[in-house]
């Protein structure tokens, strides 16, 4: 399913040519945070409240929906934690997130979607910093990975034409990535540690502020 022509350039990226070793700090690495703009189809890597790096990404048709139940292809929005690190069964480096997080769960039961006993499930799953979590009617299995080629220039986002991206959403309610720049990524996350921000959109001049802009929208849901 092709988007609607959704366009990046490369030079509208951050520091995309660069490599995050010649960016990083290497004595900050707790202060690490990926934040993912849904509207843009941008991933920014954030240390600090500094943007290192953006990334292009690519998602599901329902994108621009909250993910609340399974098989509404709806991506989470919230704070989220890649559970694992990089299987490769299907997609390259499939890293999964802890959607449904608690405050999904709160929500999926209010709304009749999960029962209590499917509730307690994804609470444990998630104070235990499980690996996996428990597959229930809110959806499971929701992370971010690249292409379905598994070699390392393969494109997770969809096309590239001379200097732009066309991204084409391809997912069931996941963030797919290029190879090469999961791969990039993966290195600097750390399980159950480094805080992803799935967000419906986020705004240039907030990015300025990301971490003083995240921190009044949204609270860690992890106890």
């Amino acid at each position: 399913v092709f988007s609607d022509e959704i366009k990046i350039k490369i030079s509208d990226l951050i520091n995309y040519d660069r490599t995050l070793e010649e960016l990083v700090d290497p004595k900050k690495l707790d202060d690490i945070s990926l934040v993912i703009s849904k509207k843009h189809h941008i991933a920014y890597f954030v240390q600090g409240n500094r943007i290192l790096k953006s990334y292009p990404v690519a998602m599901s048709y329902n994108y621009m929906n909250d993910k609340e139940r399974q098989g509404d292809e709806g991506v989470p929005e919230g704070v989220y934690y890649i559970t694992a690190k990089a299987s490769g069964r299907i997609f390259f480096k499939f890293s999964p997130i802890n959607y449904p997080n608690i405050k999904d769960a709160e929500k999926a039961l209010e709304n009749g979607i999960i029962n209590k006993e499917e509730y307690r499930r994804i609470v444990e799953a998630n104070r235990r910093r499980a690996s996996i979590i428990p597959s229930t009617g809110a959806g499971y299995a929701i992370g971010i990975h690249g292409s379905t080629c598994k070699e390392i220039d393969c494109l997770g986002v969809g096309e590239l034409k001379s200097d732009t991206f066309i991204i084409i959403d391809w997912t069931l309610g996941c963030i797919a990535f290029n190879n090469r720049d999961l791969d990039e990524i993966l290195r600097y996350m750390r399980v159950w540690r480094t805080p992803i921000y799935i967000l419906k959109e986020i705004k240039l001049e907030e990015i300025e502020n990301i971490k003083e802009y995240l921190r009044g929208i949204l609270q860690e849901e992890v106890k």
